[in-house]
């Protein structure tokens, strides 16, 4: 979706980077775009991390989905202004976008989600050393990742904006069922400080008794 609106690639920032070095030396301008789009990213990773610091891990990665919903509130305005702009906005919008949650996941045992270079280079590393849990578990990563690009192929053909929208929901509903877990869990260990306190008070009785035995 975000390389139909882009016309470049913003989850990841190995192929900007290649392109870049091509560009430098035959297209100024289009290696200022791709600059653009790899600042924003680093600044989408950077707002992941100041926002990690305060709130909960799915409500980080729910907030990520800001960017997209902003790019498409201004492609359906039809403003003429912001299209005529919108290469420009979107190639700082998208990228923050994914910069903002791939730096969520990484700060939390999911690990990066926008590119699959590690988690492909894990997998072997996996089959190596017999961790068969590991390479499964990169493994299925990798499935989900390629099945994503194929849904979004596929309903790109009808509309980007819906495809764009499908993402947005997608990972609104990850972050909403994370949050479930994260109150429950937050909640068996408030109930487990609480009893481990209350066996830690000790009764003025057994003080007193305490004290005459000493």
């Amino acid at each position: 979706a975000t390389y139909a609106i882009l016309f470049s690639r913003v989850s990841h920032m190995t192929g900007p980077a290649s392109d870049l070095s091509r560009f430098l030396v035959t297209d100024i301008s289009m290696a200022i775009h791709l600059i653009l789009i790899v600042i924003s990213f680093i600044f989408g990773a950077y707002l992941s991390a100041i926002v990690g610091k305060y709130l909960r891990f799915s409500v980080n990665l729910m907030l990520s989905t800001l960017p997209a919903l902003i790019t498409m509130i201004l492609i359906l305005t039809n403003d003429q202004i912001v299209l005529n702009l919108g290469t420009h906005i979107f190639a700082i919008l998208l990228p923050m976008g994914m910069g903002w949650q791939n730096g969520a996941t990484s700060q939390s045992e999911i690990g990066r989600t926008t590119h699959v270079t590690g988690d492909i280079t894990d997998i072997g590393i996996g089959i190596a050393r017999g961790d068969w849990s590991k390479a499964f578990y990169f493994s299925v990563k990798f499935l989900g990742y390629v099945l994503g690009g194929m849904t979004g192929l596929y309903i790109m053909e009808f509309s980007p904006i819906i495809a764009l929208i499908i993402s947005v929901l997608g990972v609104v509903l990850i972050g909403m069922t994370i949050s479930m877990f994260e109150i429950k869990n937050l909640s068996s260990k408030e109930r487990l400080d609480l009893k481990s306190s209350a066996h830690e008070i000790t009764s003025p009785v057994e003080l007193t008794r305490s004290q005459q035995t000493s």
